[in-house]
């Protein structure tokens, strides 16, 4: 967990979206993205919902978002893990899949107004 040590000494800003991008960014395994991710931890969590949301899910179905998701991190081999990771798929597919849909009922109600 090289990665964090980065984080810790000040290098990247500790705002979620900072850290997501810096694993983006930066040569970081994809097998530690994935285990780390996928911890129980407060900030794995916090962490795993800013990097999930970092991908775009709009007009995925179920296969298609994971394989999104999953192209970014390696599985870990810990089920726990990968449950958390496709609970915070599937939280995010629906909240972005939910605000495009209040977008286009918004959209709608002005054209017809």
């Amino acid at each position: 967990r090289a990665w964090l040590s980065w984080w810790l000494c000040g290098c990247v800003r500790d705002y979620p979206v900072d850290m997501s991008g810096f694993l983006r960014r930066n040569r970081v395994s994809l097998t530690q993205i994935g285990s780390f991710l996928g911890e129980d931890y407060s900030l794995s969590q916090i962490l795993r919902l800013e990097f999930i949301n970092s991908i775009k899910f709009l007009g995925t179905g179920v296969v298609s978002s994971l394989i999104k998701a999953f192209v970014n991190l390696k599985i870990p081999a810990d089920l726990q893990k990968i449950d958390r990771l496709v609970q915070g798929v599937a939280r995010i597919w629906w909240r972005q899949h939910e605000k495009d849909s209040k977008w286009s009922d918004q959209a709608a109600v002005n054209m017809v107004a």
